[in-house]
């Protein structure tokens, strides 16, 4: 009797072992790091937060094929409103657990939520917007380049050319401001700006400032617009006042949804871009990728998100959650990714080439 007794707790000690290894396998193979995303789905940015999501969701799909440590993200729709922003960061701390944020597409969006990441010691990794505002806190990275680079190239394409009238539209949001103070503080001190024009997103009609841009006769227009959707209404405005300057603009303008329209206009029409490198490996990889995935040619917006996930999983597997550790390890390594080699300076902000593009 009692060899049955210790037979039967021998198969029980047997069972207990088994049943706890294949737990511990099960709970190790199916382990992932939450990344919260909060992102513009709808209103005036949507087509920048589709952009930004097709580059996230590849990079997640394949790293989610090929290792053992997942990644999860957590999409919450901001709608490119700061106050929506803060609500979803204070949901995603609290109620998700999240210690790592990709996302954002405004300036304003960002520069709302900073406090709030900065005080909780949580990263958050931006690939959109571009205000200088961002570069003056701790927890904050981007590999979207600063708004000055793009003025001082555009200045110094336009005084190269003898572009040195200039007249300026400027939407009134964070990114577009930023874009036209770092343009101005770089041109005016070299070329003559006739007027500047600041106007709200949603503005339908632009005659009364093209009827005195029309009178100054400028040899370019400068235009930095929040969406595409105000960048189009005002060159199709250009194009009925029959105004022939050449037209500059920020990187808004390097997607699809404009590019889809720019047979409408007359003008020829500049942006400043980062740009892929085709001689890149990495960058080719990505780009027949995405093409696979999408039936559709990347921006450097979708490159920007899918390099993000990948420089965030490194640190990831160096650093697990700990949020200064990632801080650290961002701050001091150089990434080979998409779009070529990737470092931080002091600010958390890359500096990256970047190129006078003619889109028209």
């Amino acid at each position: 009797m009692k060899n049955n007794y210790v037979i039967i707790a021998l198969i029980i000690l047997i069972f207990l072992i088994f049943a706890t290894v294949l737990i511990f396998n099960i709970n190790t193979s199916k382990k992932e790091i939450v990344i919260g995303v909060p992102l513009a789905l709808t209103g005036n940015a949507a087509s920048y937060g589709e952009i930004t999501k097709s580059g996230f969701d590849l990079a997640v799909e394949e790293i989610n094929k090929t290792n053992e440590l997942k990644i999860k993200l957590i999409y919450d729709d901001t709608k490119g409103d700061p106050k929506e922003a803060v609500a979803i960061i204070k949901k995603q701390i609290d109620y998700d657990n999240v210690n790592l944020f990709a996302g954002l597409i405004m300036s304003g969006e960002v520069l709302a939520v900073m406090p709030i990441v900065n005080d909780a010691n949580k990263i958050l990794f931006n690939t959109y917007s571009s205000s200088n505002e961002i570069s003056k806190t701790d927890f904050v990275f981007r590999n979207r380049e600063t708004s000055d680079l793009h003025g001082k190239l555009i200045t110094d394409y336009l005084i190269k050319n003898d572009l040195n009238k200039i007249v300026i539209f400027t939407a009134k949001a964070s990114n577009s401001l930023a874009y036209t103070k770092s343009f101005k503080s770089e041109f005016e001190s070299k070329g003559n700006i006739l007027n500047s024009f600041d106007y709200l997103a949603d503005n339908q009609d632009f005659s009364n400032d093209l009827i005195k841009t029309k009178e100054l006769n400028p040899d370019a227009i400068y235009i930095s617009p929040t969406t595409v959707k105000d960048a189009i209404q005002i060159l199709k405005q250009i194009k009925e006042f029959g105004i022939k300057s050449k037209v500059f603009s920020t990187p808004a303008l390097d997607s699809i949804d404009f590019m889809q329209a720019k047979s409408d206009f007359n003008n020829e029409i500049y942006i400043s871009s980062p740009t892929l490198d085709e001689n890149n490996p990495l960058t080719n990889q990505f780009i027949k990728n995405y093409i696979k995935k999408y039936n559709k040619e990347p921006s450097v917006f979708a490159a920007n998100a899918y390099d993000a996930i990948y420089i965030l999983y490194s640190a990831i597997i160096v650093c697990d959650k700990n949020t200064l550790c990632i801080k650290n390890y961002l701050e001091t390594n150089t990434f080979d990714v998409a779009e070529g080699k990737i470092k931080f300076n002091e600010f958390g902000d890359v500096v990256k080439p970047l190129i006078i593009k003619r889109i028209n």
